[in-house]
């Protein structure tokens, strides 16, 4: 196959008379979705195959012929019976070529000259001209019309905004063509969970704008293990369009991957993930409130922790997404929680903070053992704001958990952090240790009070 401008004359005779054969292509009507399915098949491999330097010509010059047959209008009936197949393949070609020029694909030896390669000529331009004539030819011209009014295009080759030009051809689909919207998307669906990166981001993309996923649901919420960011924030879009309509075990099952998003390296997906972890807290029926309060309870310690990571707006949603679990709760928060600026500035508020979780929560020694976790984490501000809380909340222990587990495993913990190179944690580690061996040895005078007086009541007066 030879390639060509689409918006050029032929560079050679060859071309030209190419260009001509695929245009005035006519062949018995039981073989032209034989020929159309060949072509498919060919630009389909080209995807498989994992990433190379350079693109292969074959997966150029298919999309060059495949501009051509439509726009020559032969197999007009293949092509409609082919449209699913043909769009999904194209825009998956659209993405692969994104930013590349012809000298990124691999041209067999002696095909051109470098006279004859313009440098305005780039796989995207065909892959575009080819997705262009596809919706011509086959009646979607409102659906041309949106994307065209919406720079849908521009969009669609951009590198930062391909998703947001997918996402509105998928719109347009769904409103104006519904039934072949659904056809596509159903063939995308494989490439959810088995596709290459480009695969999952192109079927995702498309499938932020339907209504009706519930379906899909398991395919897009393995998206969220996905290392690739871009997948895991639109799986997270999708999902938050959808989360109402979840029922409980989906919810459930939901909410537990989130929680293990909580602190991902990547800044969008900790905070998008807390988001979508409070949205699914709203989302819960008053019915199945009770199967999901561990998974809130279990939520407080991270959430509180990361009102204080160095990142304003990871901060900002945990202290908004706390309120929501504590409003599930049926919990009223100190005003200390909503206080900005580092703990350790302000170690009285720290103090208030836990008073009211020792009074309101069960199962301290879980707590210690959950917030000591986050005296290893990688940001130095959480490791403070860690160890400050251990401290602090260590005096709200129960004696009987203090007599079973002991502190020993807590004291070890701060005993290592005396050696950390930065000076503030040293500070803040061997005063909670000191806090957390008095604990050992002294009860607290509070607690001490109170089991006296419930002693005395079993005496006659």
């Amino acid at each position: 196959m030879i390639i060509r401008s689409p918006d050029e004359p032929s560079y050679s005779e060859i071309s030209r008379y190419l260009a001509e054969f695929w245009r005035t292509l006519k062949v018995e009507l039981p073989s032209t979705t034989w020929i159309l399915w060949r072509l498919l098949r060919k630009l389909q491999k080209c995807h498989n195959v994992p990433i190379q330097e350079k693109m292969a010509y074959v997966a150029v010059a298919v999309t060059d012929a495949l501009y051509e047959v439509f726009v020559g209008n032969r197999l007009r009936a293949a092509t409609f019976r082919l449209f699913p197949q043909l769009l999904m393949t194209l825009l998956i070609q659209v993405h692969h070529s994104i930013g590349l020029t012809m000298s990124d694909v691999a041209i067999p030896s002696g095909l051109y000259t470098e006279q004859e390669v313009s440098s305005a000529v780039t796989p995207l331009c065909f892959a575009i001209q080819a997705t262009k004539t596809l919706l011509l030819r086959t009646q979607c011209k409102q659906e041309f019309h949106i994307m065209e009014k919406n720079k849908g295009w521009t969009l669609l080759a951009g590198k930062d905004c391909h998703l947001q030009g997918i996402s509105l051809l998928a719109n347009a689909l769904l409103e104006r063509n519904h039934l072949l919207a659904c056809k596509v998307m159903y063939l995308l669906v494989p490439l959810l969970n088995r596709g290459n990166d480009k695969h999952k981001l192109t079927s995702a993309a498309f499938f932020v704008e339907r209504e009706d996923i519930e379906s899909l649901l398991s395919c897009i919420l393995d998206l969220l293990c996905d290392t690739d960011e871009k997948i895991v924030l639109l799986a997270i879009q999708i999902l938050l369009q959808h989360v109402r309509t979840m029922d409980s075990p989906t919810l459930t099952a939901m909410m537990r991957t989130l929680f293990s998003l909580f602190g991902d390296v990547r800044p969008d997906v900790h905070r998008f993930s807390v988001t979508l972890f409070g949205a699914s807290i709203k989302s819960v029926k008053h019915t199945d409130k009770k199967s999901v309060e561990n998974q809130v309870l279990d939520s407080l310690v991270p959430l509180l922790l990361y009102t204080q990571d160095e990142n304003d707006a990871v901060a900002e949603e945990s202290r908004r997404v706390l309120t929501t679990c504590a409003q599930f709760l049926k919990w009223k928060l100190p005003q200390a929680v909503y206080r900005k600026g580092p703990w350790y500035i302000n170690p009285d508020e720290v103090g208030t903070i836990s008073k009211f979780f020792g009074n309101k929560c069960k199962g301290k020694v879980n707590i210690l053992a959950q917030t000591l976790m986050f005296s290893k984490n990688a940001k130095l501000p959480i490791r403070r704001a860690a160890v400050l809380l251990v401290g602090l909340f260590a005096k709200y222990m129960d004696h009987h958990e203090v007599g079973m587990k002991g502190t020993d495993w807590i004291q070890d913990d701060l005993r290592n952090l005396l050696n950390d190179p930065e000076p503030s944690l040293r500070i803040i580690a061997s005063q909670a240790l000191h806090r957390v061996q008095k604990v050992g040895t002294n009860p607290d005078a509070e607690q001490t009070v109170f089991g006296w007086r419930k002693l005395l009541c079993h005496f006659p007066i």
